[in-house]
């Protein structure tokens, strides 16, 4: 085609476009109702004809788009919309015109269209087609959506955040509306209870399976508590469910209203605590049991060291009638026989005294306190030099330590403590003995520290085991019960005992208490 023809085809097309543009205002504008309707209306209009040019368009559409109503009229509606979706709206815009109509469309056009400042707005058009004399027209009703869809798509964003902190949950936990009907659920849910998406996902919380979630104490939490309480832990249940068996369930619900939707929802977490109460149960008829076996133990310890005083207490008597009555008549090896004997029977019922006081220890009760450990030590040490006030020893003792645990028990640990360190340095010309308390790992460590017989580390296992005593102890009084005591103790309080020493360069006792 040659520049004239172009030109006067460009004329032709112009002109053409001239002669629609004052006939779309012409059939609008010549009815004031007409136009004043179009006015009024918060939506965009929009009139183009069959080759997309735009003819004629209301206020609202104008200020829409950003422009002045000069800019667009006689301009292809192209450029409202963005270039990506030019082709798709052309080709649908032929499928219209393809088949001859009049009236509106059953259909609502969602798309992005171009602000002037480039920016997209979303939008949703109404079309309607009107058969004039000038061929069809095109009446696009455009409302704007773009705040929509961002409340749309903030939502969305709030909805999967949700769904994915649900889905993190450990436990099974599901989501209600306020109808009951499950609105989602996690895969911990899916999975104990043997149940699938879909058949679960928007059906009542007591229809799921097979209607095995119809229970009474489940429709109490969702009927009578929930409306008055919005939050609820600790609400047990026990069902006998058709794929799993009888399970006990701990269900936590909180009611959450939601400003979207404009109701609340509930979460509902549960917890399966079925091998923790039976773990329970077991471990309380297990404590049931050594209760009694306790009592029968106690029993039977007091019978045993009844039956065994009541001979002690004859060839006691009997060794003492011999030396008192016929003292004087026996030799001198035959008088240390019998004050062997008689020594042996105080030995016999002093270890038959520390079995008793060693098994009441064991089931004595608790009682938990703040205990001045440095005042306790101070009076356990003035009563032992008071027994041996010749001894030459030194006893440091920190001031101010205080533990939590059982101030009867506790002395009786810092008693065989300071009463072990006491015999273990009856060797030395001057003895030293130190009770303190430091830090390790943040928690505090208390101690006896000696500078006596000490004792081989590889011997350590032994000294707090019943009877034990260890190489070079033989010199020494004692029957290897205190140690076991203390230890005993200390793990009643849920601390433990360890030592350290070195053969001739003494011992140091730590212990801890565990609710220090």
């Amino acid at each position: 085609m040659t520049t004239p023809e172009l030109k006067k085809a460009r004329h032709e097309r112009e002109l053409r476009i001239q002669r629609q543009i004052s006939f779309a205002s012409g059939l609008f504008e010549g009815d004031v109702s007409i136009r004043t309707l179009l006015e009024s209306l918060i939506e965009g209009v929009v009139v183009i004809d069959e080759s997309g040019t735009i003819l004629l368009m209301n206020t609202a559409a104008v200020q829409m788009f950003g422009y002045r109503e000069k800019e667009l009229i006689g301009k292809p509606q192209a450029v409202l919309i963005p270039e990506r979706f030019r082709k798709s709206i052309e080709e649908r815009q032929a499928g219209y015109f393809a088949v001859p109509r009049t009236g509106p469309i059953k259909e609502h056009i969602a798309l992005s269209c171009l602000h002037k400042d480039g920016r997209e707005l979303y939008v949703e058009i109404n079309l309607s087609f009107i058969e004039t004399t000038n061929g069809v027209l095109v009446i696009s009703l455009i409302s704007d959506i773009t705040l929509r869809k961002q409340l749309e798509a903030e939502i969305q964003n709030a909805r999967e955040y949700a769904e994915n902190i649900v889905e993190t949950v450990r436990e099974p936990m599901v989501v209600l509306n306020s109808d009951l009907k499950i609105l989602t659920a996690n895969h911990s849910f899916y999975d104990a209870f043997k149940v699938t998406p879909e058949a679960t996902i928007g059906n009542f919380i007591y229809d799921l399976g097979n209607r095995q979630w119809d229970i009474p104490k489940l429709r109490v939490l969702f009927e009578e508590i929930l409306p008055h309480d919005t939050v609820f832990n600790g609400y047990e249940v026990e069902h006998d469910f058709q794929d799993i068996g009888r399970k006990i369930i701990l269900l936590n619900a909180r009611q959450i209203f939601r400003k979207d939707i404009g109701s609340h929802i509930i979460l509902l977490a549960m917890e399966d605590i079925t091998e923790r109460k039976q773990a329970e149960e077991e471990i309380e008829r297990v404590n049931t049991e050594l209760e009694a076996a306790n009592l029968e133990l106690e029993a039977f310890n007091y019978t045993v060291a009844h039956d065994l005083r009541n001979p002690l207490n004859v060839i006691s008597s009997y060794c003492q009638m011999i030396k008192e009555f016929y003292g004087d008549k026996l030799d001198e090896k035959c008088l240390h026989y019998i004050q062997q004997a008689y020594e042996g029977t105080l030995r016999m019922s002093q270890l038959i005294e520390a079995l008793l006081n060693s098994s009441r220890l064991a089931h004595v009760e608790l009682n938990r306190d703040r205990v001045d450990l440095s005042s306790i030590f101070k009076e356990i040490a003035t009563e032992l030099k008071g027994t041996e006030s010749a001894r030459r020893v030194e006893i440091r003792i920190a001031d101010g330590i205080i533990a939590d645990g059982d101030a009867n028990l506790l002395r009786v640990v810092l008693d065989n403590l300071l009463c072990n360190a006491w015999k273990f340095t009856a060797t030395r010309e001057q003895g030293l003995i130190e009770f303190g308390a430091t830090e390790i790992g943040g928690k505090p460590v208390y101690f006896v520290q000696d500078n006596g017989h000490g004792f081989d580390m590889a011997d350590a296992d032994k000294l707090f085991a019943p009877f034990q005593r260890l190489p070079g102890a033989e010199e020494y009084l004692g029957f290897g019960i205190g140690l076991a005591t203390v230890e005993r103790i200390i793990r009643r309080h849920g601390g433990r005992v360890w030592a350290e020493g070195e053969p001739g360069k003494g011992a140091i006792f730590y212990f801890t208490l565990a609710a220090d």
